[in-house]
């Protein structure tokens, strides 16, 4: 959403056609949905733009915690939905009545004849009044459908993308009318109404049956295309992931007697166009010394499914047994949520966060929390339950529910005392366009929480429009105290109605004469209109003003080629901030600047000593670049235009045949030029170093660059049934 003002900017050149997988880089201090996990996308205006936590309760009946709704701009109803009946197995949530807000969805039943699936909507956003309220909200049972057996696990997704809303899967035990000797059956759900969906007549779309007994689910779109994709677990046994809109297709098949899968995730995990799938696996084969518990599979999309990549990105012991995945901070790219056992030693780390790229996630969170003294947490889910556009990690145990409302700067968690079934729980917008009432406002973000850098000037935006009614809500904008660091565009408008699109409003932060610190304010929107319900409208404006360190972006890349023979030349930006106006000096060096062993996967932050830069992978082992003192010069003088590039050196590296920067100081744009036909080997790497004096102290960042060229991708053999 923000977007930092540099003297020149280029795009990214990551060359994604290119690309069979972007690697992470250094191990930086920075969805699956097990059983139907839900992870929301709040980037629509919304009534209250906080998600809602559904669980099941310890006696089966499904229950919404809205911990967000108070003092919410455009809301005084707190959503207290729970079931009318109990009993249930599962829940999962999808947009049923393509509202842009999200229906429950749960599974209940033993036998053939107690199993169903009930739809409700709890809270009634469009229609005529309907006669059920709980908390002043309207809500309805939307639809049951009979089951022929019990269900084992629920989901929803747009499995059929020619219609519109989503569609119900469902995982369930073997009938006697299935005819078949495999051991669980997943049956698609579709509307009869397939032109104006309402929710509340199904019938079956596509079946089909398994020789495993799975358990677990994930969704997601793995191709950036056409219909959601599903993924089926079997804990410690078998993954498989298939495109329900191609036929069913499987895309990815994985099993190890050594290796087994514990869970997977969609995710983008490197902020790329399409998810990778992340995987926790089993670390038991003999004779291979240290094996990942964390794995991806980037997608293929010239094979058309999902291969595993080769290079780690985290090692456990014990390995997790549960992943979800959010975007903890707000960057584009997701983080992935770990939950392992402790093995019986009550301080042992519980919960972990990793992440690829700039993340700069919570240390406390990359260290591991150690959560309860047992082990308790074992399932989790993210999604954005404050509004403010990043994903809160939750996590669920038979008494308690437990939140990190700020997980993006604190491991401080909120605890809700409750009773649970310890294993369901999904997140998403239940009340995005608020319920049957008259026009209100709705934005895409319930406030907006900042760390900016002073001296810098950051832009965003979000939207707004009527989340209830057609018509449009002409308004003026104001910033109370109208401060002048903070401005925005436009000041008078119409939000529009609920069924077009949505405003965008731009603002723009000036941190260049502001000291470091906290700054709050307040947007307001006022309509001409007295109808509207929530009028005037606030957005609370939270500020925190830091000091910049220097630092690149992206934190290091690795291109792995399909063909290094026929590539062109490939120029990738790096975006340097600082201090403002500080001087900074940068260098690369190639492998053979190194000394030591070879170093594989993720690299830990560098030490700068007397004698070079000492550097460990994860696995321990050591390699050492020459002392700076010897290698380092400083960037040429500024030049005459700023369109004229400056030379910066290069060792080791003939692979890399340009190193240039925009200025002298920070920001600036580095940009690196390979050229792939002048590599050493298939397998290069090589080392850009950063050099900055911060108030009096020296400042070193380390960034990997590295060049992997195949002639084949790799793909997962076929399991024996």
């Amino acid at each position: 959403m923000n977007s930092t003002v540099q003297h020149r900017t280029r795009n990214l050149v990551l060359l994604a056609a290119l690309l069979l997988a972007i690697l992470p880089g250094l191990a930086n201090v920075q969805t699956a949905q097990a059983e139907g996990r839900h992870i929301s996308s709040p980037n629509e205006p919304s009534a209250d733009a906080g998600g809602e936590i559904v669980y099941v309760d310890n006696t089966g009946v499904i229950r919404v915690l809205d911990p967000y709704w108070e003092g919410s701009p455009s809301t005084t109803k707190q959503v207290q939905w729970f079931s009318p009946i109990s009993g249930f197995r599962n829940v999962a949530l999808g947009d049923f009545d393509n509202d842009k807000d999200l229906e429950i969805v749960g599974i209940t039943g033993t036998d053939d004849a107690t199993s169903f699936i009930y739809v409700y909507d709890p809270v009634v956003a469009k229609g005529a009044g309907v006669p059920d309220k709980i908390n002043g909200i309207p809500w309805k049972r939307m639809a049951v459908i009979d089951l022929p057996a019990a269900p084992i696990a629920v989901a929803a997704g747009n499995f059929d993308p020619n219609v519109p809303g989503d569609e119900i899967f469902v995982v369930r035990n073997v009938a006697a009318s299935d005819s078949t000797d495999d051991e669980t059956v997943g049956v698609i759900y579709k509307q009869t109404n397939t032109s104006t969906p309402d929710g509340t007549s199904w019938t079956i779309h596509f079946t089909r049956t398994f020789e495993n007994d799975y358990e677990r689910i994930a969704v997601g779109n793995a191709d950036g295309k056409g219909g959601d994709e599903l993924v089926l677990i079997e804990d410690s046994v078998k993954i498989e992931a298939f495109q329900p809109d191609q036929g069913f297709k499987r895309i990815l098949e994985h099993g190890s007697d050594c290796r087994p899968p514990k869970d997977a995730a969609f995710a983008k995990y490197f902020g790329g166009t399409t998810p990778e799938l992340m995987m926790v696996r089993k670390q038991r084969c003999s004779g291979s010394g240290k094996q990942e518990a964390l794995a991806y599979f980037p997608w293929d999309g010239t094979a058309g499914q999902y291969v595993e990549n080769a290079s780690p990105i985290a090692y456990f012991d014990p390995e997790p047994g549960t992943i979800f995945t959010g975007d903890i901070n707000g960057s584009g790219d997701d983080e992935a949520f770990l939950i392992r056992k402790g093995e019986g030693v009550a301080e042992a780390k519980r919960f972990f966060v990793r992440g690829a790229g700039n993340d700069g996630i919570f240390q406390e969170f990359f260290d591991g929390l150690t959560l309860d003294s047992d082990d308790g947490y074992r399932e989790g889910a993210a999604g954005d339950i404050d509004g403010d556009g990043k994903a809160e990690p939750v996590l669920i145990r038979d008494n308690n529910i437990r939140y990190f409302p700020d997980a993006h700067t604190s491991a401080i968690a909120i605890n809700v005392p409750v009773a649970t079934d310890k294993r369901s729980i999904a997140i998403g917008d239940l009340d995005r366009g608020g319920f049957i009432s008259g026009p209100a406002f709705g934005a895409s973000v319930s406030k907006l929480d900042l760390t900016v850098k002073w001296g810098y000037i950051t832009t965003g935006s979000f939207t707004i429009k009527n989340v209830a009614t057609e018509s449009g809500i002409p308004f003026v904008l104001t910033v109370d105290g109208a401060p002048t660091w903070l401005t925005v565009t436009p000041v008078f408008g119409t939000a529009p109605g609920v069924s077009q699109g949505a405003l965008t409003v731009n603002y723009t932060l000036d941190a260049r004469a502001l000291s470091p610190g906290p700054y709050v304010t307040n947007l307001q929107f006022t309509a001409n209109d007295s109808s509207v319900t929530n009028s005037p409208y606030r957005i609370p404006v939270n500020v925190q003003v830091t000091i910049p360190t220097l630092a690149a972006t992206p934190n290091g890349v690795q291109l792995v080629l399909p063909s290094c023979q026929t590539t062109g030349e490939i120029q990738l930006d790096f975006a340097v901030t600082g201090i403002l106006g500080n001087a900074v000096t940068a260098q690369i060096q190639g492998a053979g600047a190194m000394r030591g062993a070879t170093l594989v996967g993720d690299i830990a932050d560098p030490t700068f000593t007397d004698q070079g830069v000492i550097l460990r992978d994860i696995a321990g082992n050591e390699a050492i670049i020459d002392s700076l003192a010897t290698a380092t010069r400083s960037m040429d003088d500024t030049p005459a235009s700023i369109t004229d590039a400056i030379t910066l050196p290069v060792t080791a590296a003939p692979w890399i045949t340009a190193f240039t920067a925009v200025t002298t100081t920070t920001p600036t744009t580095m940009t690196v030029t390979i050229s792939p036909t002048l590599r050493l080997s298939d397998n290069n790497s090589a080392s850009m170093i950063l050099t900055a004096n911060e108030f009096g102290q020296p400042a070193n960042r380390f960034y990997p660059i590295g060049l992997r060229c195949v002639t084949s991708a790799n793909y997962l053999p076929r399991l024996a049934k």
